[in-house]
């Protein structure tokens, strides 16, 4: 009994991070929606929106691997306990797959470098949040960074290095090598900040999001860098939303994120405010994933 208790409880605390929730209720049910960024009048629409999943189940972090392929995590029931798989999608017969379908959880699913297959947070027995490296079949390779945990996401920046979600007191952007692994515990580059970590596309830099605090409310401010963590480069930084806590980077250079649950865009060029993007699903949008193409998945609450 003891131990089933310490799985669910362990299956929650992996829930509640994937969510972003900042209490300890059952996460949302949400499906994940594909469409085509495009431009029209200068304004950015989605088109031809449709909806590829549709389970009263937890699906969500969607992360493109090419025009053709798109992975996401969902909850699954294994042995009677509610877990998280990998799945992948076939962008043109919208067949899915369950790429792990292991006795743990995964989640967090990001293409490596060089086509060397998947990383992914993996949650051991103990209900530690490890960074393995995955096969393209979905079989464990190698435990990428023994010396860190517990991480909830990652973002490769080159070969090599890597930009880390580690939860704790605050949660910390962490630097780390995997040629480092053994011993490593990274490098504490900032504190305070949200789960969102991409690579800007056709750049050197990429961006992650730290919670601000004002007198009336909690936003959170977009912050990109050199990939070389180069402090000479600066770091640039713009303020998301209200209530915009996930975002995304488009082909063009910018940024789609949420304000109350609707889907904005604002060009980073001129930061000339946030728009209203036409043609999004019409419940509450949380993550937001792009391709180098403009294909978008959205998250979107049943």
């Amino acid at each position: 009994m003891r131990m089933t208790q310490l799985i669910m409880s362990r299956i929650a605390l992996v829930l509640l991070l994937q969510t972003g929730a900042v209490s300890a209720q059952a996460p949302v049910s949400t499906d994940i929606w594909l469409g085509q960024l495009n431009w029209v009048n200068e304004k950015v629409v989605i088109e031809g929106l449709r909806k590829l999943t549709d389970l009263p189940r937890y699906t969500n972090q969607p992360y493109f691997f090419d025009e053709k392929t798109l992975y996401f995590t969902q909850s699954v029931m294994m042995n009677g306990v509610d877990q998280t798989d990998i799945f992948r999608l076939d962008v043109a017969t919208l067949q899915i797959q369950n790429l792990t379908n292991s006795q743990d959880s995964e989640y967090s699913p990001t293409p490596m470098p060089n086509n060397q297959g998947l990383s992914v947070i993996k949650v051991n027995d103990s209900g530690k949040q490890e960074l393995w490296q995955l096969n393209w079949e979905g079989n464990t390779v190698a435990h990428l960074l023994p010396g860190i945990e517990p991480i909830g996401y990652q973002v490769w920046v080159d070969d090599n290095h890597l930009m880390l979600f580690v939860l704790g007191e605050p949660h910390m952007l962490v630097k780390a090598d995997i040629r480092d692994a053994s011993d490593s515990s990274g490098a504490v580059v900032d504190t305070n900040i949200g789960p969102s970590l991409w690579r800007i596309p056709d750049s050197d830099f990429f961006s992650y999001t730290v919670e601000e605090l004002t007198a009336e409310e909690t936003r959170w401010r977009l912050k990109f860098q050199h990939a070389k963590y180069n402090l000479a480069s600066g770091v640039k930084s713009i303020l998301l939303p209200k209530a915009g806590y996930y975002y995304a980077w488009t082909p063009q250079g910018h940024i789609l994120t949420t304000r109350e649950g609707e889907l904005v865009v604002n060009d980073v060029k001129t930061d000339s405010g946030f728009e209203l993007v036409a043609g999004s699903c019409n419940t509450t949008v949380s993550r937001i994933a792009v391709s180098k193409g403009g294909k978008v998945a959205l998250v979107c609450e049943q």
